[in-house]
């Protein structure tokens, strides 16, 4: 928010957003802001209006190969090795699975305004997910 605006009346935001400036991706109902405060925020419900299939929408590493076909979310994330590996996944439903290949332990919470959150610990190496919807 600006501090040069014609009013310093805060900036109320409605969500839910993914704040982008922290690094755990958390769902943001709302939002306010006071001129010279700044935030990244993706807007869940204009993508859900684009397209309400499962697709990533913010990660904590290098996202590549990310495919929807058949009720199956596939794609491929690197990061540095010792650091938190996170990705929010819109998706309209929970999963019915969700797996890594090479295998690790990650975790995984449910958001209903959101859909999916992943955690997991980076090793500088391809981690393939895989949910199945």
């Amino acid at each position: 928010v600006l501090d040069e605006s014609v009013s310093d009346e805060p900036l109320q935001l409605k969500g839910p957003f993914v704040d982008l400036f922290d690094a755990t991706l958390p769902v943001v109902r709302e939002k306010v802001l006071s001129p010279g405060q700044r935030a990244l925020l993706y807007d869940v419900q204009w993508t859900r209006k684009i397209c309400n299939c499962p697709k990533v929408l913010a990660a904590a590493g290098r996202v590549r190969g990310k495919s929807y076909k058949d009720k199956v979310l596939t794609f491929t994330v690197r990061g540095p090795a010792n650091v938190r590996g996170v990705a929010r996944i819109l998706a309209p439903t929970a999963p019915k699975s969700v797996t890594a290949n090479p295998p690790r332990a990650f975790e995984q919470a449910w958001d209903t305004d959101t859909g999916l959150l992943l955690s997991w610990e980076h090793t500088a190496e391809d981690i393939e997910f895989r949910a199945e919807f």
